[in-house]
């Protein structure tokens, strides 16, 4: 489970924990970079991303591995930001590699994608074309974004480093699934307590890109009455059920909702309709 216990259609209580507030850390970060590697400028996109720049390149930084990490306090916290400033020190990041093992896939709002591509294109464009973000667009205003998993966390990949990698958009998407798929061999999900609801028992920060991969949600399929609903209302957090469980479908759509408004990295309160190959939104009368 999350830090907080996820109770159906009672609101989340009692969570506390030690991480800086979502602006907090990232101006802590900013702030940390810019005083140690002052040929570099930053920008804070949201809460949970930063926009580098060092010379004519811009790298997009995602914190949320480092939010996570900052969870186990001061000491630790200090030395994850330390890790990573030192990897933008040590690396040249006009020539920084991405191997295909390393693409991962993160699931974002449809709107923080058109803020962060909108900025790219006001800030440099002349470079939009090497710096824009790789992307594909997903059912219920949902966006899959190609990442690359590192060991201080995750960072966008650019088209540049596409083309370097020597792979399109498409074939990269598909190793992208293929290294969650080896990390995912199966879907672990189990019910809440006196509910028909199932849902993730430990935080998993590629729980929500598993809608990438419809398959696995087969046994599952199988399991609960009618068609099978999902919801992916934050980065660490799914849920599901299905239509035919007596009041299932207005359960899982406020739990979905209370994770989306109190979870750190949410995504949307959506509830999609899975098929083997798909997922369609599903709209509760």
């Amino acid at each position: 489970m999350s830090r907080c216990v996820l109770v159906l259609v009672v609101l989340l209580a009692g969570c506390k924990d030690k991480t800086p507030s979502p602006s907090g850390l990232a101006e802590r970060v900013r702030d940390k970079i810019t005083a140690t590697l002052p040929d570099v400028t930053v920008k804070i996109q949201d809460p949970r991303t930063l926009l580098v720049r060092r010379g004519d390149y811009d790298v997009t930084m995602n914190l949320d591995n480092l939010a996570t990490t900052c969870r186990g306090g001061e000491v630790v916290c200090n030395d994850a930001i330390a890790g990573a400033i030192a990897n933008i020190k040590l690396a040249d990041d006009k020539a920084q590699v991405v191997k295909p093992e390393q693409l991962v896939i993160t699931i974002k709002p449809g709107q923080w994608f058109l803020d962060t591509d909108k900025m790219l294109k006001e800030k440099a464009p002349e470079q939009y074309e090497v710096n824009k973000l790789v992307a594909q667009l997903l059912p219920g205003d949902l966006v899959a974004v190609l990442g690359a998993d590192h060991s201080n966390g995750i960072t966008m990949v650019s088209a540049e480093q596409l083309r370097e990698m020597k792979l399109e958009a498409n074939a990269a998407f598909a190793q992208a699934r293929k290294n969650l798929k080896a990390t995912h061999e199966t879907l672990d999900l189990e019910l809440l307590a006196g509910t028909p609801v199932w849902t993730n028992r430990s935080d998993d920060n590629y729980i929500s890109a598993m809608i990438m991969l419809p398959e696995l949600w087969k046994p599952l399929a199988a399991k609960v009455k009618g068609d099978l609903l999902v919801a992916f209302p934050a980065r660490n957090r799914v849920f599901a059920t299905g239509t035919k469980d007596p009041g299932a479908e207005e359960g899982i759509a406020k739990i979905a909702n209370v994770a989306f408004q109190t979870e750190d990295h949410p995504i949307a309160p959506t509830i999609f309709k899975w098929s083997a190959t798909s997922w369609t939104v599903h709209e509760i009368r």
